[in-house]
């Protein structure tokens, strides 16, 4: 009995120094992306320029109201239009496939941001 006592003593003592270890190693991490980023970052956000206007468009999303006629799946894609210059941000899982969200979704939005769907 005392040998199974010291057993469970034992295991418990040795998970909270390696929730200790991962704890600290965690830290370390967040605090060496702390220092990391804004020299990363910032170098490449320089001469960025102004518009009067942006605007964010969402044309492919998770989740997709029903009835809406627009078809989602995992990731994101985005129509970011700032002054006369536009972006299509596409983080879906489709790759532009025929079949995918977005080229499901075109009809919707591509007539108004004279955007092709075409790859």
């Amino acid at each position: 009995m005392l040998l199974n006592r010291a057993a469970v003593s034992g295991t418990a003592s040795g998970t909270m120094i390696a929730l200790a270890a991962l704890a600290a190693r965690y830290a370390a991490g967040a605090a060496r992306a702390d220092r990391s980023w804004p020299a990363e970052i910032e170098a490449g956000l320089r001469d960025l320029g102004e518009v009067d206007e942006v605007s964010i468009l969402p044309l492919v999303e998770r989740l997709t109201r029903d009835g809406s006629g627009l078809a989602g799946e995992p990731g994101v894609s985005y129509l970011i239009r700032a002054g006369h210059t536009q972006v299509l941000f596409d983080a879906g899982l489709s790759g532009g496939r025929q079949g995918s969200a977005l080229a499901r979704n075109a009809p919707c939005w591509a007539p108004a941001s004279r955007i092709s769907t075409r790859s």
